[in-house]
């Protein structure tokens, strides 16, 4: 299964795009990521949607200590992390909305990953 960057943070591709040319090719799924973020997941869900292609949402978290502002591609090293089903892309969105709440600044998620958030829906934070 192909994993494609998101076209809102590097491709010239739209999520539309994508989904369309995977279906051309015959593809029964295809996976987006975001540096950082689910951006395009809204927007791909919904054309994959339209032509019945599977769908893996994830995003390449950035393990550096350089801000992304203004880069497309931040440098340094990356963790690619694709969410499985529902809850996956549930912890996945919390994991990524503390990173960028810790991080202080626009841009620089500070990612703990030795506190692990609790499940979806238990109302803890």
């Amino acid at each position: 299964m192909p994993v494609l960057p998101s076209p809102l943070t590097i491709s010239a591709s739209t999520p539309e795009e994508l989904v369309e040319e995977a279906a051309r090719l015959g593809l029964c799924a295809l996976a987006l990521t975001d540096h950082d973020g689910l951006y395009g997941a809204v927007r791909f869900a919904e054309a994959a949607a339209e032509l019945d292609v599977r769908t893996v949402f994830g995003a390449e978290l950035s393990l550096g200590a350089t801000a992304r502002t203004e880069r497309p591609d931040p440098p340094g090293p990356h963790l690619l992390v694709l969410a499985r089903g529902p809850e996956g892309y549930r912890r996945l969105s919390r994991q990524l909305a503390a990173a960028h709440l810790a991080g202080g600044e626009k841009g620089k998620p500070r990612y703990d990953f030795d506190r692990q958030p609790p499940p979806a829906g238990t109302g803890t934070s």
